[in-house]
């Protein structure tokens, strides 16, 4: 069974464009373009990562990071943040919430996919780790 990923990205090109990638690399992928919707996909699809923009129709990211983290059901799937917000403190809230990558847009495709690998891989090398 390959491993899933929920990409929440409000570019729908840049969505499709990393769900290829990703896709063709393996793994089983869902897109949603929106923060109203994430957290009910990742409960529902049961990702092993999410992969989370910031800036987000119907909330931001870090608001969808809280919930994530709040719920039993998906506070320990590990979370990649991919952001065009370079503001420290934006990085800072992040990682605080437990993200264990965060990518500045634009990004390399294929470093985002190897990112994904070394994540699913070796869970325990990052600060949420799957059962």
């Amino acid at each position: 069974m390959a491993k899933r990923i929920l990409i929440v990205e409000d570019d729908e090109n840049l969505g499709k464009i990393l769900g290829g990638r990703l896709r063709a690399a393996g793994f089983d992928v869902r897109w949603v373009p929106d923060a109203i919707s994430a957290v009910g996909h990742a409960v529902e699809f049961k990702p092993r990562l999410i992969i989370l923009d910031l800036m987000l129709p119907g909330g931001d990211g870090l608001g969808v990071l809280r919930h994530l983290n709040a719920s039993v059901y998906t506070n320990l799937i590990p979370v990649m943040v991919l952001t065009g917000r370079e503001e420290e403190d934006w990085k800072r809230q992040a990682l605080s919430l437990g993200v264990v990558a965060y990518v500045l847009k634009p990004y390399d495709a294929k470093y985002v996919v190897e990112e994904a690998k070394k994540i699913l891989n070796c869970p325990g090398q990052f600060s949420k780790e799957l059962l």
